[in-house]
């Protein structure tokens, strides 16, 4: 099962909800929705209209167990873009498809914070 490093404050409440919002700069869903009708299209609580995504945003990491899923996100987590965001965890999940500059996954359960 593969494993995901996410930044993030709040990791059981990204589990329980299981997607993310990519964030756009369109001024209502429905302008949203003309440009790209095919999308899912929500308003988050702070106003800002996003695409919702099928799984949380994050890195899938290279490492096939657990101990050196750890290891690698150590060794890395300050080289990723989203590295502000919060802090770092490692998900196993299932890959969903890459984003943006990252990759989406359907999380399992949360391992660690690194």
């Amino acid at each position: 099962m593969p494993y995901f490093l996410r930044f993030t404050n709040d990791p059981t409440g990204d589990l329980e909800r299981g997607t993310s919002i990519h964030a756009s700069d369109f001024a209502s869903i429905e302008e949203a929705e003309f440009y790209y009708p095919d999308k899912e299209w929500v308003e988050t609580e702070a106003g800002i209209i996003g695409e919702e995504l099928n799984g949380l945003c994050g890195y899938m990491l290279e490492s096939t167990n657990i101990d050196d899923a750890i290891k690698e996100a150590r060794l890395n987590k300050n080289n990723y873009q989203f590295s502000f965001v919060g802090d770092a965890y490692i998900y196993e999940g299932k890959y969903v498809d890459s984003a943006f500059d990252g990759d989406v996954f359907k999380p399992l359960r949360i391992i660690c914070k690194i």
